[in-house]
């Protein structure tokens, strides 16, 4: 097994304000309804985005994109914390020993929209595309629910 780790890097342009952007991330009735592939369905959603607070998503991915449907769930401590600016958080799967680390950037952009970077640090290099296409699909989810 490696233990290569690789960076994934992620800009985006979401077409919403950035406190609607970042309340996104940190409400969990809205978190549940974006994060994900398509299909995704979310249950008990927790989130206390102070520095510290905890944060547990359980997922029911669905067949499509695994080869066949599974229930899993994400959790992790918020390590920095800028209302509407800057958040910060680890990332656990469940069962699994790796933590990495997720930073989210909220910038204003022209005509109200919100430049948003995703940094997902200590990825296992092997496993890049996966995450990459994980991270695309959520922020493809989150830009349909808040326009």
């Amino acid at each position: 097994m490696t233990t290569d780790t690789v960076t994934l890097t992620i800009d985006r342009i979401i077409h919403a304000p950035r406190e609607r952007v970042f309340q996104s991330f940190t409400d969990p009735g809205q978190f549940g309804q974006w994060w994900g592939p398509d299909g995704t369905m979310n249950t008990d959603v927790a989130i206390d985005a102070s520095v510290g607070g905890r944060y547990e998503v359980c997922m029911n991915l669905p067949a499509t994109y695994q080869r066949e449907s599974v229930r899993t769930a994400v959790s992790g401590e918020f390590t920095d914390v800028d209302a509407h600016r800057v958040l910060g958080y680890t990332f656990q799967w469940e069962g699994q020993d790796r933590i990495t680390q997720v930073t989210v950037d909220f910038e204003d952009r022209e005509a109200g929209g919100t430049e948003l970077t995703v940094r997902h640090e200590g990825l296992p290099a092997v496993e890049f595309a996966e995450y990459e296409q994980g991270w695309n699909a959520s922020l493809d989810r989150l830009q349909a629910l808040l326009e």
